[in-house]
């Protein structure tokens, strides 16, 4: 990696987990207004310096993020890493097969989708029941977490993240 690239992907990573630790004190933990600012930060990361910054954040964000107190279910760490992963490898993949804003909102759209068909199969219907045994009012406040609210705040934030490409993209050198 070019140091260029170590250093935006440094940045789009502490971006993340500021806007985690935002999320729990300003916003009083509102999954939708922090997960749709985490995802914008991810795919904005993605679209405007590549796929390797935008997977350093989304793969490192979670881990930190568990370091600092902002997660406290530690064996989901990985399934939010894959799900947010396969959120910036889908927009990145459409965006550079199908040029353009077509192929940003396909990959936000198809990402979104599949993030949230992820961390729903896995957490919500193998992890909590399975392996985590959460009792059943703590296994529905955690599961809908991980359920429809994704999909949402993947949406919006890819969404917004769109924008900010749109308007900062022709100022970035990648």
């Amino acid at each position: 990696m070019k140091t260029r690239t170590i250093t935006y992907a440094a940045i789009a990573t502490a971006l993340v987990v500021v806007v985690q630790f935002a999320g729990k004190t300003l916003f009083a933990g509102n999954t939708i207004v922090t997960g749709s600012l985490v995802n914008a930060v991810l795919v904005a990361a993605t679209l405007l310096f590549g796929l390797g910054v935008g997977a350093s954040a989304a793969l490192l964000s979670p881990i930190f993020a568990t370091i600092l107190g902002l997660n406290a279910m530690i064996p989901l760490v990985p399934f939010i890493m894959v799900g947010n992963f396969v959120l910036i490898l889908l927009v990145h993949l459409f965006a550079s097969k199908l040029k353009g804003i077509v192929g940003e909102v396909a990959g936000v759209v198809i990402g979104a989708v599949v993030k949230f068909l992820w961390l729903f199969i896995t957490v919500v219907n193998v992890m909590i029941p399975v392996v985590l045994g959460l009792p059943a009012p703590k296994a529905a406040i955690v599961g809908a977490q991980f359920s429809f609210p994704q999909l949402i705040t993947a949406l919006i934030g890819g969404a917004i993240a769109i924008v900010i490409a749109a308007v900062i993209g022709k100022t970035v050198k990648k």
